[in-house]
């Protein structure tokens, strides 16, 4: 079958300062008649993708990106799963395509580029996914061709006077720096979103929200960037849009000298990224000012330092609650790392961290060693509201648990204090356990504590900490994404003691055993006026599971939650076929701990807003859904007073509304 067919497409958009917004008078559109007819031919091989773009004033913050079709560009027509590829020899805003009309019915989808398109799941299970760019040459936009994501819909099968329209799915940011002197190399520029919001995506599905992953930064990498004669550079980034974002954000470039430059805003309202837009910040470090700050880098060469080459580093201070030992450095951050490391735990001493530090080496060593006694923290840390970013990456650790410090023991008697520290860097590890700040932690007690970033664990993983005995969080808040292939939460993955005036943003993610917005296992302690924003989501589940908008799994007795509040929706999605449950509940998934034990556990004035979704097909019978409680033992005692749920409970299709509080006791009523 021959057809004919026409295709063109506009993509010329607005460059604005940042934090403004467009009108439809900032768009130049081509006439969209200019096209001519071609012949579809068979599918041709898959070229790389790519866009050109042209800045047409580089050093503006007002202005247009055009962006054209290039020889050799694809895009992915779908049908049903199956997609054919579309090629172009053109260049230029308009260009014509050639491919086989893909097998199907009704309505056809197009995503470009078609190198990232998915050849075999749908047009359902397509991403815009922006992790990874890297700019290579000052004010160059060669980079975005890979990011550049555009989709159209048709609601019929082409024919001869079919006009493919693309829509531009992602915002350029552009930014125009100032560095502070001559001979300064750029490495790495990151925006990090802070005060409360979900975050940045860094991938989002087109049109599966499941698919969706967020974290509080997004980075950018750079080689080879040289600066022109006034230490001026331009960087570009592709963002996913997101109408979301706080008020407050983090600008930094980290630098050869060792030093990164920081910038700290804060809006008089949230930031909107639109689609097809560009926007522009200028920040200008030669000049400063109160927002400007300046860290001091923690690269690889600080990382390589020896025991030896530190011996001459001391810290200024007397280790004393009134003189305590000052980190003003990221080479006192190392003599730290290597001092535990040789077993000096500096136990009931203080340390203060007087400046910001930003991480780039390769490979981050945790302070403290929970697989040798010797090599633990038992001191007190006051981060003094600096800011440790950048990134903690543990690809090749052989650690049990990996954060900014591996291992942190107090006593009973003498408890570790460890406040105002804010980290903002993203976490990978494959140790056991991945998370912000501590990894495992006894006796100690966290304020004023934040992460943001993205957290990937092999195994289990926790937004700021990971595992916590006798411990606590008063006024500590993460924002951004975590991903635990076994148990995860937003604060931590398993948790004793108590939580207090806490909140988790972004998105949690599991496939195993224990999963909460705040906490997957909580063993002992009282939860007070904490919030959940962040969805949740476990797919591809092949054990038993326990997942609360709030709590995953309750394992002791006599346990609060007070005041607390679940915004996010949980989705479940289990294969799992053994003869155990999948729990999953709008404050708490599972209250269980053995038959013959007779637990309580208090819930008052707490609500759930998300909605429940649990899919376990063939396994109904131990699938459980509820709006308060997914599962609860029935000779176990609930004492619940003024709770409340909005959010709809759905199992295996069936709509159970929002009365469906406990899952497996379908009569329960909260008055």
């Amino acid at each position: 079958m021959k057809m004919k067919q026409t295709y063109a497409i506009v993509l010329t958009s607005c460059m604005l300062v940042l934090g403004a917004s467009c009108t439809n008078d900032d768009f130049n559109v081509n006439d969209q008649s200019a096209g001519r007819p071609i012949t579809l031919k068979a599918a041709q091989a898959e070229a790389k993708t790519r866009v050109g773009h042209s800045d047409t004033e580089p050093g503006a913050t007002d202005g247009i990106i055009d962006v054209m079709w290039k020889s050799g560009d694809a895009f992915a027509l779908y049908a049903s799963s199956t997609p054919e590829t579309f090629t172009t020899d053109d260049d230029g805003k308009t260009a014509y395509f050639t491919g086989n009309i893909p097998t199907g019915s009704g309505s056809f989808n197009a995503f470009f580029p078609a190198s990232k398109a998915v050849t075999n799941e749908g047009w359902a299970h397509n991403v815009f996914d922006v992790k990874g760019q890297r700019q290579t040459g000052n004010n160059n936009l060669d980079h975005l061709a890979a990011y550049n994501y555009m989709t159209a819909s048709l609601e019929e099968e082409p024919n001869e006077s079919t006009l493919i329209q693309f829509t531009n799915e992602m915002a350029v940011l552009k930014f125009i720096v100032t560095l502070p002197g001559s001979g300064i190399i750029p490495t790495r520029l990151t925006l990090a979103a802070q005060g409360g919001s979900p975050g940045f995506y860094t991938q989002k599905g087109v049109t599966d929200a499941s698919l969706d992953e967020r974290s509080g930064q997004i980075t950018l990498e750079l080689d080879n960037i040289v600066p022109d004669a006034n230490n001026k550079f331009t960087a570009y980034m592709m963002a996913i849009p997101v109408d979301d974002l706080s008020k407050q954000f983090e600008f930094s470039v980290a630098c050869d000298d060792g030093k990164a430059y920081i910038y700290r805003v804060k809006y008089s309202s949230p930031l909107v990224y639109a689609k097809g837009k560009v926007y522009a910040s200028e920040l200008d470090f030669a000049t400063g000012g109160d927002n400007y700050k300046v860290a001091s880098v923690f690269d690889n060469d600080i990382a390589a330092k020896t025991t030896t080459d530190l011996a001459t580093v001391q810290f200024d201070g007397t280790g004393d609650a009134e003189s305590p030992y000052l980190i003003s450095s990221a080479l006192h951050l190392k003599k730290l790392v290597d001092d535990v490391d040789q077993s000096e735990a500096y136990a009931g001493k203080y340390f203060k961290l007087t400046t910001d530090i930003h991480i780039t080496a390769d490979e981050w060593t945790p302070i403290g060693d929970s697989d040798n006694d010797s090599k633990k923290f038992s001191g007190n840390f006051d981060g003094d509201n600096h800011v440790i970013s950048g990134k903690l990456n543990g690809s090749t650790t052989v650690l049990t648990y990996f954060g900014l410090f591996g291992y942190i023991y107090g006593t009973d008697l003498d408890r570790i204090k460890f406040e105002n520290l804010h980290i903002t860097a993203d976490a990978y590890s494959v140790a056991n356990t991945t998370c912000s700040l501590g990894g495992c932690n006894y006796y100690v007690d966290f304020s004023n504590c934040t992460a943001t970033g993205n957290v990937d664990g092999e195994t289990n993983a926790g937004g700021i900490n990971g595992l916590n005995r006798i411990a606590s969080f008063s006024n500590c808040h993460f924002w951004g994404n975590v991903q635990g292939a076994y148990s995860a939460g937003g604060l931590s993955y398993d948790f004793s003691g108590n939580v207090t005036d806490c909140t988790v943003s972004g998105t949690i993610r599991s496939t195993q055993y224990n999963c909460g917005g705040l906490v997957g296992q909580y063993i002992s302690g009282t939860m007070l006026n904490c919030n959940n924003y962040a969805d949740i989501f476990v797919d591809n589940t092949t054990s038993d599971l326990r997942v609360g908008g709030i709590i995953g799994r309750i394992n002791f007795d006599n346990i609060s939650i007070t005041e607390c509040t679940n915004y996010g929706i949980i989705t479940v999605n289990s294969s799992y076929t053994g003869t155990f449950n999948t729990s999953v509940g709008g404050l708490v998934g599972e209250f269980y701990v053995g038959a013959l034990n007779k637990y309580s556990l208090t819930i008052s004035n707490s609500i759930n807003h998300g909605n429940v979704i649990v899919n376990r097909p063939d396994m109904d019978s131990y699938t459980f859904g509820g709006g308060l409680i997914g599962y609860m033992k029935d000779t176990y005692t609930l004492n619940s007073a003024g709770n409340s749920n909005t959010g709809n409970v759905t199992i295996n299709g069936s709509d159970k509304g929002t009365n469906w509080w406990i899952g497996n006791n379908r009569d329960y009523d909260p008055e």
